[in-house]
């Protein structure tokens, strides 16, 4: 589908039609309706309303901006753009900076990178303050827009691939990961098939589920789902997968029940989201799941996902050490989600887990860390560093015991949309990004060999 090119410095004569006060009215109040019901979380109903609103009024210029909120928060990001453009000229001079901040983000979403930056221009004319520019968060806005024009100018071109072929549906794929001998892929999807059927009532969007799929054996490029371990793997609350041992006799992931109806196994509900163990004796074939509770600091009443870990590495002929990594929002009084490590040292899980130092950490959202099993590569997604927009995927390397800053992975990986879980097989990196595919927008999965990374010593 071709965008919609976005003209905002060109006049225009506006041919308004007359509405009659009492349709006016009704819509304004559909409207409000609609916003408080996006504000709680309900985007699909908000979006039902709005389009009646602009149906009774298209001279509704605030209703046309939550349509696009709507739409953008439901990643229709073609008509979000259509529908802001008529915001924008139904708004004229009361359009304001919260309705700048939606274009741009539209804009960049898009990858119609030089209209993101007119807006971006237009916002600081009319905020004239550097304070509120970067108050309002137009600052990161530019520094994602100036990074992806720097990508572009350079020529570098994205370089994913698509993964798993028919795996990859309308709804949401991610978190895949690959076997060490690459015929098992793992990976995590919100789709209506998800065990109990479940809606999330915060997003309104099934609740997640772990699938396992095996190389088709004629095609290297194709992959059948199994569903042998399904029973096992899945409960009827969120389901995710993040770590899967080279022999594939443990697994970690993300267990949330507290929205399901789960209840005949006391032993798995959770708190909010906890992290739990899978493992087995025959690899590939799941024996046991359970929530992990040795460890100190994990699996508190706050959320607590997305674990990884190392290897045990020895320091000296007396110290070995394992590190898992997590992801938990325990400190959002002040940063969105953080990554934590958890350190067991000679065999010992110490006392407390630690987050990682701001620098790696921002006050927006990191997430899905995935370390090297040496331990000398840890790589996250982010939206609080410079990036191309949304979650861009980033890597840090091991300086003795401390990590460096962080450098982002670039447009061979990195695209204006959400781009997360990153993971290495032994050829390939695979990981899951937000793309347009046959106009429907979803996170999917990809991957590319591992030489992408041009990383010495990254195994």
């Amino acid at each position: 589908m071709k965008a919609i090119a976005l003209l905002l410095f060109l006049p225009f004569l506006s041919f308004a039609q007359d509405i009659p006060k009492k349709d006016q009215l009704k819509a304004k109040r559909i409207t409000a309706n609609a916003i408080t019901l996006f504000n709680e979380g309900q985007s699909s109903n908000a979006y039902m309303l709005l389009k009646q609103a602009v149906a009774i009024d298209p001279n509704n210029g605030n209703a046309f901006y939550w349509l696009a909120n709507t739409e953008f928060d439901l990643r229709s990001y073609f008509y979000a753009q259509e529908h802001m453009q008529k915001a924008i000229t139904q708004l004229g001079s009361g359009l304001n900076a919260d309705d700048l901040y939606l274009a741009v983000q539209i804009e960049l979403s898009l990858g119609q990178l030089q209209s993101a930056n007119q807006l971006i221009e237009r916002a600081k004319k009319m905020l004239n303050s550097n304070k509120n520019f970067q108050a309002l968060g137009f600052d990161l806005l530019e520094k994602q827009c100036l990074y992806a024009l720097q990508e572009q100018q350079k020529g570098i071109g994205n370089q994913r691939i698509l993964l798993g072929g028919a795996l990859n549906t309308k709804y949401d794929e991610y978190g895949p990961i690959l076997s060490a001998d690459g015929l098992t892929l793992y990976f995590t999807s919100r789709n209506p098939d998800a065990k109990g059927a479940n809606l999330n009532p915060d997003d309104q969007r099934f609740f997640e589920d772990i699938y396992q799929a095996q190389r088709d054996p004629l095609s290297d490029t194709l992959w059948m789902r199994i569903y042998t371990n399904d029973e096992l793997l899945n409960t009827e609350g969120f389901d995710a997968l993040s770590y899967v041992s080279a022999d594939q006799k443990m697994a970690l992931g993300t267990l949330n029940t507290t929205a399901s109806k789960e209840g005949e196994n006391k032993t798995m509900l959770t708190q909010s989201s906890d992290i739990f163990e899978l493992s087995t004796e025959l690899a590939g074939s799941w024996d046991d799941k359970r929530l992990i509770t040795e460890i100190p600091g994990l699996n508190t009443s706050y959320f607590d996902g997305s674990p990884t870990k190392t290897d045990t590495i020895w320091i000296d002929e007396f110290t070995y050490v394992e590190e898992l990594y997590f992801v938990s929002d325990r400190n959002s009084e002040k940063y969105a989600t953080e990554i934590y490590c958890a350190k067991k040292i000679n065999g010992i899980w110490q006392a407390e887990v630690k987050a990682l130092p701001q620098g790696i950490n921002t006050e927006g959202r990191e997430t899905t860390p995935y370390v090297t099993p040496d331990g000398k590569f840890l790589f996250f997604a982010s939206d609080g560093h410079a990036g191309m927009g949304g979650y861009d995927l980033f890597m840090c390397k091991r300086n003795g015991a401390e990590w460096s800053a962080p450098i982002n992975l670039g447009a061979k990986i990195n695209t204006t949309l959400d781009d997360t879980h990153l993971q290495l097989g032994t050829q390939y990196a695979t990981w899951a990004s937000v793309s347009d595919i046959d106009g429907l927008f979803s996170y999917n999965l990809f991957f590319a060999p591992i030489g992408i990374l041009q990383t010495e010593g990254l195994k």
